[in-house]
């Protein structure tokens, strides 16, 4: 009787998907995948083998080879590494992998805009692609397929374009690998994305004045706010309006509504938001109903001098207090003294 025994064999070679990388590949750039090759058809493990001059500038994760560093435009023109491979049954075998360092043509490419918003949607222009500083017609691009962050982006013409929604709380940038021909030539460059969070707006309380005499119709003031991402705003009045006695305006203008529901020394704490399209933002702006008693006849008095800078004098009988206004409707300084210091002012019209 003959009895016939399957002899357990080590792997027969080790093969890298892809033998090149860029000599500007960033750390965790992917290089290839590993495979084996063995007439037993099993799993293998992978792992560096001592030997290899450049193991250290590489990781394994399982059966992928990515960058462990990076390169920063490295000298060398290639990188030799040693792999193993173990079979179930701890046989294995080891080879020295060649990969060779592609030079990137250094300043030959960028975007007309290398910014995105962190909420951009699929489709939104990122920017176009620049051949030495201009467009070039006869250029053609494309992605490359060793780098991650190539996958949120595609390319329609000479123009990098979002290939799916960004949904980011931070700030980050992404590296994106094109490759760009140019009739019998071609060579690849590395650009960097910046993705930029949008901002809360920025509006701060303030304070408004209306007096008894004002009608309907009249301008209160001008509600300051600013944006960090240059977005344009939109105000609205959501709480302490009353009856409706007080307008806002989508460009902040406050206007007196209906002037027959104001109270005299009354003072309304009008909860303004403000809005840039991606976030809103609250702030109380208070409203003072000054008196102006029945009768009052002209009051005399003199500024001077006017126009000043530096210090103001006020000579008018009977003073109690001087309030100024900027032409906006914004109370800038009130003072119980007839002299006022007015250097932090900025040039313009005041009353």
């Amino acid at each position: 009787m003959l009895y016939v025994t399957n002899i357990q064999e080590a792997p027969d070679s080790i093969i890298l998907s892809n033998s090149s990388v860029l000599n500007v590949a960033v750390q965790n750039t992917f290089v290839g995948l590993l495979s084996t090759q063995d007439d037993e058809g099993r799993a293998f493990v992978y792992e560096f083998a001592e030997g290899g001059i450049h193991n250290d500038k590489y990781i394994l994760k399982g059966d992928s080879l990515f960058t462990a560093k990076d390169f920063d435009y490295e000298s060398n023109t290639s990188h030799i590494i040693r792999m193993r491979s173990t079979d179930p049954t701890n046989q294995f075998i080891e080879v020295f992998i060649t990969l060779s360092l592609n030079q990137e043509v250094e300043g030959q490419l960028t975007l007309s805009n290398a910014t995105v918003s962190g909420n951009a949607i699929s489709g939104m222009l990122v920017g176009r692609f620049l051949l030495d500083g201009s467009s070039n017609s006869i250029a053609t691009y494309s992605l490359t397929s060793e780098l991650v962050n190539n996958d949120l982006y595609r390319i329609s013409g000479d123009s990098l374009i979002t290939a799916t929604d960004f949904s980011y709380n931070q700030s980050m940038d992404h590296l994106v690998q094109i490759k760009t021909s140019v009739l019998d030539t071609s060579f690849i460059n590395l650009l960097q994305v910046s993705v930029q969070i949008n901002q809360v707006p920025q509006i701060s309380s303030q304070q408004f004045y209306v007096i008894e005499s004002d009608t309907s119709g009249t301008f209160s003031g001008q509600i300051e706010a600013s944006d960090p991402d240059g977005d344009s705003l939109a105000f609205n009045i959501t709480s302490g309006n009353g009856p409706g006695i007080f307008e806002l305006s989508e460009l902040g203008i406050l206007y007196l509504l209906d002037a027959e529901f104001i109270k005299l020394n009354a003072e309304y704490d009008l909860i303004i938001q403000v809005d840039d399209g991606y976030h809103q933002n609250f702030v109380i702006i208070t409203v003072e109903v000054d008196p102006i008693p029945l009768g009052l006849r002209a009051i005399e008095f003199n500024i001077h001098p006017n126009p000043a800078q530096g210090i103001i004098n006020i000579n008018m009988a009977a003073f109690k207090e001087a309030m100024i206004y900027n032409l906006s409707g914004k109370r800038i300084k009130r003072s119980t003294d007839n002299r006022i210091d007015i250097s932090s002012f900025s040039e313009g019209v005041y009353y």
